[in-house]
């Protein structure tokens, strides 16, 4: 007897002539097929999506609408795996066959949206076409929340999706999620300070956000920061302030340097005294000379010291 196991592989690595052939047959033995799991509950469906065989995808979404919505033994459903993989053109084919908000899950509370926000960096751009097409296919997904009671701005704040909270806070009518708070009484800024993600803090300029909101802990997002002794603010401050310093430093570098080497009062020019400053000896000159030399000492030590005070903040 064959088992599954040695069905679902061959189905999906049959030539596409094969299986417009195997479409063709229209019979019921040939649903039930395709409807056919593994022992984690995988279908053809799943496996195609995994593969990353958008064809045949294609192919058993058209012959058996359904299976998009049968879960594995994960509680995955086909669309989980697509919007993992930042597939936008397999979630758009998922959603236009079978749209229920119901049959799109994911393990531990996890729905798709949320999945989206926890995908690697390196392939973000599709999974922000992912986000948008579940976004306008079904509105209603934005206000669930997982096992954590997070939304998907604040799964997308946790992992840094720097370009998924932006779309999240200008997107229409998603304005009640800016100051939603999970099971420890956390919003999206309490996490960015959290999980120290600084370069998402921009929420704290957004008008709509409570700063004032307490979590469990009786903390605002600015006490987080005071407590952890973590002051992300002043640090992108003083980059930009170091920048100027060290800017500052080189002008004054070339200044000096230039005075150096073209002294007051010139070179004496013939005599016993030719190649000597002019007014070598007197007191005046003497101290300039002094002067230029601390000039260059402090040039010196300013600028290591400037990258010592930096990384020890």
């Amino acid at each position: 007897m064959v088992t599954t196991e040695e069905i679902l592989p061959y189905i999906l690595l049959l030539k596409w002539e094969a299986i417009g052939q195997f479409k063709s047959c229209g019979t019921i033995a040939a649903l039930e097929l395709l409807q056919k799991s593994n022992s984690h509950k995988d279908t053809a469906l799943h496996y195609a999506i995994r593969g990353g065989h958008h064809r045949v995808v294609k192919l058993l979404i058209e012959e058996d609408p359904q299976l998009c919505s049968v879960n594995n033994a994960a509680n995955e459903s086909p669309l989980y795996p697509a919007t993992n993989r930042g597939l936008s053109h397999t979630a758009e084919l998922i959603l236009g066959a079978f749209s229920s908000l119901s049959s799109h899950k994911g393990p531990k509370g996890l729905t798709t949206l949320h999945t989206a926000m926890y995908c690697s960096l390196t392939t973000f751009r599709g999974h922000v076409d992912v986000i948008d097409e579940l976004v306008r296919s079904c509105h209603a997904s934005c206000d669930i929340i997982n096992s954590k009671g997070q939304t998907i701005l604040h799964a997308a704040v946790i992992n840094g999706q720097v370009n998924a909270v932006k779309y999240i806070t200008r997107t229409p009518n998603l304005e009640d999620l800016v100051n939603k708070q999970d099971t420890d009484g956390n919003t999206a800024l309490h996490l960015a300070e959290l999980h120290k993600q600084y370069n998402i803090y921009i929420l704290a300029r957004d008008k709509r956000v409570d700063r004032l909101v307490t979590n469990k802990d009786h903390l605002t997002a600015l006490d987080g920061f005071t407590a952890h002794k973590e002051r992300p603010i002043r640090y992108l401050f003083q980059v930009s302030i170091i920048g100027l310093q060290l800017l500052v430093a080189v002008l004054i570098a070339t200044v000096t340097f230039a005075a150096v080497f073209k002294l007051p009062g010139g070179y004496n020019r013939d005599g016993p005294d030719q190649g000597l400053a002019i007014l070598a000896g007197r007191a005046a000159f003497s101290s300039g000379s002094l002067s230029l030399r601390g000039a260059l000492t402090c040039l010196g030590c300013g600028e290591p010291s400037a990258h010592v005070s930096l990384d020890q903040e």
